[in-house]
């Protein structure tokens, strides 16, 4: 399976790809590479990925990106590039995929990939790069959180020195029971996120507090309100600090404490929460947000929802949460700890094949993705997304909306199985960068729910002038056809 290596930049005095991980290495004049005019792009790296071209090598000598095909190429200084330091990467060729920058090129004279968006860029020996020969590459922008594959996660328990009058509250929760949530129950949810993310993200959690803290200048009122998770994780820092317990080498911080209600959820990649209003599904849905994870939207819901659309999508975990969940084995330590063990024990749907598209970099890379090319449309298969395979099998299908440069379809298909045993089966269609989210929110392009149907041959949808149509079905798999309809 393909993975993909960050920490790609552009450099533009030479226009050519530099990995920028040992510094900005030397570019044509034996001056450095200029990389801060650069956004973050990444690799494809190890097997060849799906739609790339393989024979891709670093050289450590100049860090750029070169093609091995033919040879070592010319490094800066006329030398061949030095290429056996390097691992196998591969490049997208022909149409650009989603989440991808094309006008990348390849240069015959030095072998290099250039981006020719604004020029021919300067070869080794100060001429232009020979782009001719070409034919059309493009590259993964690499956007961070859900891109990496691993995350680590301090678990750190607190309690409130004074608590409201009115508080309510679980007992705090034993060592047991914190590594059954999210770690050692089968939907745990570290287990749950490594099936969510198709096995693409590895989470680790350590709970590093060896007793319950107590916040010594902190209230539960304190913790109430709109920014209380950020003060919870603030003082849980700073008593962490002062009692000698590093996070070092933490990506991430969760904060529990028992008593509530308090201003709980993900802010930036920390978590902070109450053991009295938790659940299991809360808990999958906050730590995909510290994975990066945008929440999903869906079809509008009328006053006197305060949400409308925000939330809207039956089929992602980043979406609302409950009524797709699912009730799985509750461990008898819960006990006497969780006041209603069977309400929250309830698993969440997965995170749709959008969401993952729109935010993970080796889910596009990692041959799960098919697209639908043509100004007349065409067909796909597509597999379930609950379903494994090794190699992978396209579990999503992308079309580019006619005239929208920048706006997608996506096609997945959901059966109620596994982590998605709450959902109602069926043929889903989300966009991607075709509606506002509107004034006041901060998520950019996410996946958006426009509809599902059912996966019976014959089964049709028209959505932002693309007609899907289910052409054939198996328990693991549709056939669908997406044609752009004519337009007056």
């Amino acid at each position: 399976m393909s993975a993909v290596q960050a920490g790609w930049c552009w450099c533009s005095r030479c226009q050519s790809l530099v990995f920028s991980g040992f510094g900005s290495g030397v570019c044509h004049d034996g001056n450095p590479h200029y990389l801060s005019d650069s956004g973050p792009y990444s690799v494809p790296f190890g097997a060849t990925a799906f739609g790339a071209q393989e024979g891709w090598r670093w050289c450590s000598r100049c860090q750029v990106l070169v093609y091995g095909g033919f040879g070592s190429g010319i490094c800066h200084d006329g030398k061949p590039h030095h290429l056996n330091d390097s691992g196998p990467y591969s490049v997208p060729f022909g149409d650009a995929p989603y989440g991808a920058q094309d006008g990348w090129r390849w240069c015959s004279r030095c072998q290099v990939l250039v981006y020719g968006g604004f020029g021919s860029g300067v070869c080794h020996d100060g001429n232009p790069h020979y782009l001719s020969d070409s034919g059309p590459y493009s590259l993964p922008f690499s956007t961070g959180g859900a891109d990496r594959v691993s995350h680590r996660f301090a678990i750190a328990t607190f309690l409130f020195r004074s608590v409201l009058p009115d508080a309510t509250g679980n007992l705090p929760w034993s060592r047991d029971l914190m590594r059954q949530v999210f770690v050692d129950h089968e939907y745990s949810v570290r287990n749950y996120w490594h099936r969510a993310t198709c096995g693409l993200v590895d989470l680790q959690f350590d709970i590093v507090t060896p007793l319950f803290y107590p916040f010594e200048e902190y209230s539960q009122a304190e913790a109430q309100g709109r920014g209380g998770r950020n003060r919870t994780l603030d003082a849980a820092r700073g008593y962490l600090a002062d009692n000698g317990i590093s996070l070092d080498g933490y990506d991430h911080l969760i904060v529990a404490v028992p008593t509530g209600p308090t201003d709980a959820g993900a802010t930036g990649g920390d978590i902070a929460f109450d053991l009295a209003g938790a659940s299991l599904a809360f808990l999958q849905h906050e730590v995909g947000h510290t994975l990066g994870f945008q929440h999903a939207f869906g079809p509008l819901i009328p006053p006197p929802d305060p949400f409308g659309s925000l939330y809207n999508d039956a089929y992602c975990v980043m979406g609302y949460t409950g009524p797709q969940s699912h009730a799985v084995q509750v461990p008898p330590i819960s006990a006497g700890m969780i006041r209603d063990p069977a309400g929250f024990w309830r698993s969440e749907r997965r995170v749709s094949a959008a969401s993952l598209l729109r935010h993970s970099v080796p889910f596009r890379v990692s041959g799960r993705v098919t697209q639908i090319r043509g100004l007349l449309g065409g067909g796909a298969r597509v597999f379930a997304l609950a379903g494994t395979s090794s190699p992978p099998d396209a579990q999503l299908a992308v079309i580019r909306r006619p005239r929208h440069p920048n706006q997608y379809l996506t096609v997945e298909y959901r059966t109620a199985t596994a982590d998605d045993a709450g959902v109602n089966p069926a043929v889903v269609i989300h966009s991607i960068g075709a509606h506002d989210v509107g004034p006041g929110r901060g998520e950019v392009d996410p996946s958006w729910l426009e509809t599902a149907i059912p996966a019976t041959p014959g089964s049709t949808a028209t959505v932002l002038g693309i007609r899907f149509v289910v052409r054939g079905s198996s328990p693991t798999s549709v056939d669908i056809d997406a044609t752009p309809v004519p337009t007056p």
